[in-house]
């Protein structure tokens, strides 16, 4: 899935000029029937293994009390070497998508996909109706939860 070739037929069995309406490949077939969970899949599968490579190194960055300087070193090392695998893992995915430019067209696509298939639909959806306050008061709990004063006294 990760090869530029995923839409292309190599096959002597299949006469792609005699139905044209039919996708080259499984790939072809998912991205112009199902694009939603096309995406959803290949942006998750991803997203999920960036953001735990990414928690790792974060947690080897930050110090330990009571680390040795070794130790210290050790960890700082792990936790850049991490962020440098992630870069090249973007960079990787990035040159082989098959059907967008990059990561991020792909991720905007993805919204753009997604706003049409579960927001912007005439006659407007019930469940619309109760997600559209439910997300403005969840917006509002988040604004007032990262302005919030700390609680703590050593600040």
């Amino acid at each position: 899935m990760l090869m530029s070739y995923g839409d292309r037929i190599e096959s002597p069995f299949v006469n792609v000029d005699a139905a044209p309406n039919l996708a080259n490949s499984p790939l072809g077939f998912l991205k112009e029937n199902f694009e939603f969970e096309y995406l959803t899949s290949r942006i998750t599968f991803l997203q999920g293994l960036l953001n735990w490579l990414g928690a790792i190194a974060i947690e080897l960055i930050m110090p330990d009390p009571g680390e040795s300087v070794a130790s210290r070193k050790m960890d700082k090392f792990g936790g850049f070497l991490l962020i440098n695998i992630i870069l090249i893992m973007l960079s990787f995915y990035n040159g082989h998508m098959n059907y967008y430019p990059n990561y991020f067209m792909m991720l905007s696509r993805w919204v753009s996909v997604a706003w049409t298939r579960y927001v912007w639909r005439w006659p407007l959806r019930p469940m619309m109706i109760l997600i559209g306050p439910s997300m403005i008061y969840t917006t509002f709990l988040g604004y007032e939860a990262f302005t919030a004063k700390s609680d703590d006294d050593d600040d």
